[in-house]
């Protein structure tokens, strides 16, 4: 499809429930319609054009945004709970769908929005699970990264500020391990992504919660979600 027609389209659209984007893979708005200055409090679409994803999600998501929007990060066709960024720095819950479209031979973003008024929900329960579903996005494409540990301790930074400051013992590779654990991640995967042995990664996980001080009835997963939710409150 021509690039310069499907832009004519969005900015043609007259919907008053869905706003339409068209962005660049490092998350540029190039185009927009109408519905998309009023859900995000903008004067006018115009004014829209130009900012980047990191503009429109809360400020302490905006370190967290990958440098380039790969299919790991879609959501294949389903909207999605978010939060976004206004205008006037309030924010709105949002419904989020989100594509690759292809233009003049070239790879865009085709993103949907929608006001989630049935669940307008900006509590930090919601923040949270947007951070993690990143997170888990980014583990998902640092699979096929050479490197992937060194490219993770970019994606834990708030949880890592978090926990160094109640223990002051943990390394850079312990924050990797907590990360991964925190998104969801079984510890035979966290073995294949550490590069390490299946039987290596249970007895870190071990030497893990016993540097946290955990008792044998709580549980690591939901110790962590704890801390990032107070890092996000």
């Amino acid at each position: 499809m021509e690039k310069r027609a499907f832009i004519n389209r969005i900015l043609a659209d007259k919907s008053n429930e869905v706003a339409w984007f068209l962005l660049t893979t490092s998350g540029e708005v190039l185009a927009c319609n109408k519905y998309s200055a009023v859900l995000f409090k903008y004067k006018s679409p115009q004014d829209l054009i130009g900012l980047f994803l990191r503009d429109m999600v809360p400020k302490e998501f905006s370190s967290h945004l990958p440098p380039e929007i790969t299919l790991e990060h879609l959501t294949n066709g389903l909207y999605l709970e978010r939060v976004n960024r206004c205008a006037d720095d309030s924010l709105v819950a949002t419904l989020i769908k989100t594509g690759f479209v292809e233009l003049d031979g070239d790879t865009y973003v085709e993103c949907h929005a929608k006001w989630d008024h049935a669940n307008n929900d900006l509590a930090d329960t919601r923040k949270y699970k947007q951070l993690n579903d990143l997170l888990k996005c980014e583990i998902m494409r640092l699979k096929n990264v050479q490197n992937p540990a060194k490219e993770m301790a970019y994606y834990q930074h708030d949880l890592a500020i978090e926990l160094a400051k109640i223990h002051d013992d943990l390394k850079a590779r312990d924050f990797i391990f907590f990360s991964l654990v925190l998104a969801g991640v079984q510890t035979k995967e966290i073995a294949d992504i550490l590069c390490i042995t299946v039987e290596s990664a249970y007895k870190y996980r071990k030497r893990l919660r016993k540097k946290l001080a955990l008792s044998a009835e709580e549980d690591l997963y939901e110790y962590l979600k704890n801390v990032m939710l107070k890092a996000l409150s």
